[in-house]
């Protein structure tokens, strides 16, 4: 093997996203019209592939990756938010060659912008996630201390009303409720203009509402997912309206690949009933098992609603996390991990 660093914007397309599709540790967000986009506009786009000039400079590793700069004391951060795609199968030999690239790339980056850290995460939804080696957190290997995050995932066969009654209880009825009730419906926006400012008011009032106005995201962030990942079948965008009103008050977006569906965003107006936004997350997660199923022919449908905190006694990640658990859901692994930097000084606290 003879590894290359080739940068994002420099690589082909169809090349990248055939690999994305085609290796077991692929995702949505690991896609090229996907991976660059960051949520913060302070974080800068670095992502790269590494390709093997024995092969034809065929890509064998992928990887999602932004750098921060605070201003405010001139720091440098890197985040592999979603991590890297690593080709399936690789021999021992060329994956220590392949190792060794990604490290001194990125010790030079650490060198030259004096990066203070650099953290890494996984999803839990790509098919390396179910096989038999899942339990080894891949960027162990790549320079990372490993460790774990948990979340929410529901496996979703057999028909609607089985996938109901297996909700919690609480959960059920709200959600039956609101159906009876007839006011409300749950559709999928036109990608324009109108739906787009629809949603931002309701993105906006839910970070004023949580007090986390600071984390208020760009609408032009946005913008590129409904006029480019939602028009190509990346994403998919629930709204629910108020029938008496006409006006949408509640909205999901999720991010779909191969069998899996996952809850990215939501956003709400103020004063919604919280039944009502069960019953939205709720007809969406069925939604996307039918549209799949649909396209495949097939039932075997999985979807995460996200962050996993069991443990929490109170609080409001507690009242989050068990919401995300109302829908049978079962806790499913996430692994992260911390680079390892040259000056770390690599003391371990063992008992």
């Amino acid at each position: 093997m003879r590894p290359c660093i080739v940068k994002w914007e420099d690589a082909d397309k169809n090349e990248w996203d055939f690999f994305v599709r085609q290796n077991s540790m692929g995702y949505a967000f690991h896609l090229y019209d996907v991976v660059h986009l960051h949520h913060w506009r302070s974080f800068k786009n670095r992502s790269f592939c590494i390709v093997d000039l024995d092969r034809k400079s065929e890509i064998v590793l992928i990887v999602r990756l932004h750098e921060r700069h605070r201003e405010v004391d001139d720091t440098y951060y890197l985040s592999s938010q979603w991590g890297f795609v690593l080709k399936d199968s690789l021999a021992k030999k060329e994956l220590r060659k392949l190792m060794e690239c990604f490290r001194e790339y990125i010790d030079s980056i650490i060198e030259a912008d004096n990066v203070k850290s650099y953290d890494i995460s996984f999803p839990a939804l790509t098919r390396y996630m179910s096989s038999e080696g899942s339990m080894i957190n891949p960027a162990i290997n790549f320079g990372f201390r490993p460790a774990i995050q948990y979340t929410w995932v529901k496996g979703m066969r057999g028909d609607t009303e089985q996938l109901l009654g297996e909700c919690d209880q609480n959960t059920r009825r709200r959600i039956r409720s609101i159906a009876s009730e007839g006011r409300y419906t749950v559709f999928q926006p036109e990608l324009n203009e109108k739906s787009l400012d629809e949603f931002y008011r309701m993105h906006k009032e839910t970070y004023v509402r949580t007090h986390h106005e600071r984390l208020l995201i760009d609408r032009d962030y946005f913008e590129y997912i409904w006029y480019k990942l939602a028009k190509e079948g990346v994403v998919t965008i629930f709204f629910c309206r108020d029938n008496n009103t006409g006006e949408p008050i509640d909205s999901i977006i999720t991010i779909n690949f191969d069998n899996t569906g996952y809850y990215w965003y939501g956003a709400s107006l103020d004063g919604i009933d919280g039944s009502v936004n069960r019953y939205l997350h709720w007809k969406a997660m069925i939604q996307c098992k039918e549209d799949y199923s649909a396209r495949t022919g097939k039932d075997d449908f999985t979807y995460e609603t996200g962050a996993a905190f069991p443990y929490l006694r109170n609080g409001k990640e507690k009242r989050i996390s068990d919401f995300k658990r109302s829908f049978a859901t079962e806790l499913g692994v996430r692994h992260i991990g911390e680079y390892v930097m040259k000056d770390d000084p690599q003391e371990l606290n063992e008992s």
